[in-house]
C-alpha cells in the first residue's frame, strides 16, 4: 500500500511536460532570476545551464517531482541542486600542479 501511495504522489512524465508547458511568463522571469542568483561564482556554467539542466531532469525523470509542491518550487530546488552539483566539481586544471600547468 505504501508502494502506491508513494507512486501516487509523484508526478509522471506526462504530468510533468504538461506543467511546464503551463508556466507563465512571470514564472520564467523568477526562474531566470534564481538561476542567475545561483550562478554566481560557478565558472563551468552559466545560469541558462542551471535552468536547462533542472528542466532536462524533471522532463527526463531522474529528478522526480512531489505532486505535494508546485512545478515552480519543484524547479527552484532542482536549479539550487544543480547548482550545488556544479560548485563541488573542480575543474580538471585545479588538480595539476603548477609545473603542470605551466608546461601546457
Amino acid at each position: 500500500m505504501t508502494q502506491v501511495k508513494q507512486a501516487d504522489s509523484i508526478a509522471s512524465l506526462k504530468e510533468v511536460s504538461a506543467a511546464l508547458a503551463k508556466l507563465n511568463s512571470a514564472d520564467m522571469v523568477r526562474l531566470a532570476q534564481f538561476a542567475r542568483l545561483r550562478a554566481m561564482g560557478i565558472s563551468s556554467a552559466d545560469w541558462e545551464d542551471l535552468l536547462h539542466e533542472a528542466i532536462q531532469r524533471a522532463l527526463s525523470g531522474s529528478r522526480k517531482w512531489p505532486k505535494k509542491i508546485t512545478i515552480l518550487a519543484f524547479l527552484l530546488g532542482t536549479i539550487r541542486s544543480v547548482a550545488s552539483e556544479f560548485r563541488r566539481k573542480k575543474p580538471a586544471w585545479r588538480h595539476r600542479t603548477c609545473s603542470q600547468r605551466l608546461a601546457k
